[in-house]
């Protein structure tokens, strides 16, 4: 189905990993995959995570040089994985995070939120009713109350991303994300996780750019690339590849520009759809 394949851009939550198991890829998935590199095609990870949980499904897929790069942070940073070596990256600064809080503890203090993909969220309100609120959400997560005096103090500070939620709501989170996106135009904001928790990076960060960036790095074309992924975050990747693939288990708004769609994570979709490929 899928001919001249040079690349192949893979999601991690909910697309190459459940959410019950996001640390570990099914066996069928990872055979798929370290044949791809076999066959010399690019397989490169694309993911919103954080470096460090990243490293524990990269070790389980890695088979040779055509898997060594990764994109991470929702587009913020490409890394080759295997030397270690940045080859590119965008972050939000301390300028740009100090307004943003400051915004934020004005006027909406019952938000919560992190850096990149920490294990802390922060709240400028009371812990305990925060806590409780998103007890069913945050259960793996640390909740502390933020003091933007100490933040104020750092005055050296950058970050890939601000997490936020502001709502359980997927209508609410929506408006809340326009709100955001209106009075700070130097961010880019995506939708994830239930389309609740909302993504922001550096304008102009997103999986997509991050994707044309690589695949001029690589001389690849892009029109000969599959996308894979389940989530609003990855809308940029797909619009710019020749064949975007959602899960099926993929929220609304991905559904509706994907080309092709394959089987859930927990149904390995991401192995079917490899092996439709054809070189």
């Amino acid at each position: 189905m899928f001919n001249n394949i040079e690349a192949v851009f893979i999601d991690l939550d909910r697309t190459l990993t459940t959410r019950k198991n996001k640390f570990d890829v099914s066996l069928d998935n990872r055979l798929q995959i370290k044949n791809l590199q076999k066959r010399k095609v690019w397989t490169i990870i694309t993911t919103g995570r954080a470096r460090e949980d990243i490293v524990r499904v990269w070790n389980q897929i890695h088979l040779n040089k055509y898997c060594d790069f990764v994109i991470y942070a929702n587009g913020a940073i490409i890394e080759n994985f295997h030397k270690k070596e940045i080859i590119h990256q965008k972050k939000i600064n301390f300028n740009q995070a100090l307004n943003f809080l400051k915004y934020i503890k004005k006027d909406h203090p019952d938000w919560i939120f992190r850096f990149a993909n920490s294990s802390i969220f922060y709240t400028f309100s009371d812990i305990k009713l925060k806590y409780k609120f998103f007890n069913w959400l945050l259960k793996d997560f640390t909740v502390k109350k933020f003091s933007l005096d100490e933040f104020n103090k750092l005055k050296v500070f950058e970050t890939p991303k601000i997490g936020i939620i502001g709502s359980f709501r997927k209508k609410k989170s929506k408006n809340i994300l326009k709100q955001i996106q209106d009075k700070f135009p130097d961010f880019k904001i995506v939708s994830s996780g239930l389309e609740i928790y909302l993504e922001i990076t550096a304008v102009g960060v997103t999986k997509g750019s991050a994707a044309i960036i690589l695949a001029d790095y690589l001389n690849l074309n892009l029109d000969n690339t599959i996308a894979l992924g389940d989530s609003n975050n990855d809308k940029a990747l797909f619009e710019i590849v020749g064949y975007p693939i959602a899960m099926k288990n993929s929220e609304k708004d991905l559904l509706k520009i994907a080309k092709f769609k394959t089987q859930s994570a927990k149904k390995n979709g991401v192995a079917k759809a490899i092996k439709n490929i054809n070189i």
